[in-house]
């Protein structure tokens, strides 16, 4: 897995994208970089839904817009975009087709764009932001693409996203009650986006294989 971060120059702009332009003609299009909290900027207002916690803020809809290129090599990987956190009901567009919707802000969420993207060229990334549903928190939560953002492209068998799971199995104790040694089980789920069968990697004994780790003290 080769994982690009993309958080320079975006282009944010308030509203719907595609939405009627402004009455005044003025293009309220900047860049930003990430991570970007676009409620912050924005005035309070006395009657604001949910007052208090969230800070007297009423910001609603906005999108941020960004080119990535995706190389001719690629054409064989599957390509994704990670997201460490979006505030909130994200929409995830790729050059105009909608990809997913995320309507956590504080969960980190993957997309899988490969269908979605031209090998070769640049394409186009729109997030669409809405925290308007007020009130919706308890405290001022903020609004957009508050955390990282990654490009990422993997064979198309690979590890799955969060598919790396480790656990202390069990601990030996002496018969004073003292730590001896841990066992610590770890497993690891496999995706295959591939129309082919692929051999297995372990057999059901090795499933069952815990490494011994002793307690070292001082």
């Amino acid at each position: 897995m080769r994982n690009q971060n993309i958080d320079m120059g975006w282009q944010f702009n308030y509203g719907f994208p595609g939405g009627f332009p402004d009455p005044s003609g003025e293009n309220t299009t900047r860049e930003v970089n990430l991570p970007h909290d676009y409620m912050i900027e924005s005035r309070v207002k006395e009657d604001a839904p949910a007052r208090a916690s969230s800070g007297f803020y009423t910001e609603g809809v906005a999108y941020y817009t960004k080119k990535i290129m995706i190389p001719k090599e690629w054409e064989n990987d599957d390509i994704y975009l990670n997201f460490d956190g979006v505030m909130m009901n994200a929409t995830i567009d790729i050059n105009g087709s909608k990809a997913a919707l995320q309507h956590n802000g504080y969960t980190p969420f993957s997309v899988d764009i490969t269908r979605l993207v031209y090998f070769g060229r640049e394409n186009s990334v729109t997030v669409t932001v809405n925290p308007s549903m007020q009130p919706n928190s308890r405290w001022y939560t903020g609004a957009g693409i508050f955390r990282s953002v990654e490009l990422m492209h993997c064979p198309k068998l690979h590890i799955a996203g969060s598919g790396i799971f480790g656990y202390t199995k069990d601990i030996e104790f002496d018969s004073e009650g003292k730590a001896l040694r841990a066992f610590i089980r770890t497993e690891i789920r496999v995706q295959n986006d591939t129309l082919e069968n692929s051999e297995r990697i372990s057999s059901p004994q090795d499933t069952e294989h815990m490494t011994r780790l002793p307690f070292f003290s001082a």
